[in-house]
């Protein structure tokens, strides 16, 4: 089982509390949104991760290599995120349905 998250987006209606940074780094609690969320996968033993990156993606990847072995994540990066959706984010990593997975999307 793998997980492939969607993560690419600007968050431009969360950019008040973001300060600038993708939206998936925002804490909550002392912990950034994605970490909780690869955690919990963990948990439940899911340890390969498939990830489309686009708005401040090496800030994000450093993120999230904090909690994922580099040797378990695929970085997938979407040029035109500011122009594009998350279906066309799913698009672009379409070449790793090869197996089950699990779909997030940043809200």
């Amino acid at each position: 089982m793998k997980a492939i998250i969607l993560a690419a987006g600007i968050g431009k209606r969360l950019q008040k509390v973001s300060g600038g940074l993708p939206k998936s780094m925002i804490e909550i609690g002392g912990k950034s949104i994605i970490h909780r969320q690869l955690e919990s996968c963990l948990e439940v033993g899911i340890n390969d991760f498939v990830f489309v990156l686009g708005f401040k993606k090496e800030i994000l990847q450093n993120h999230i290599l904090e909690l994922v072995k580099p040797e378990n994540c695929t970085f997938v990066y979407n040029p035109i995120f500011d122009k594009t959706n998350t279906l066309y984010s799913l698009w672009l990593a379409r070449k790793y349905f090869d197996d089950d997975f699990i779909y997030f999307k940043k809200a």
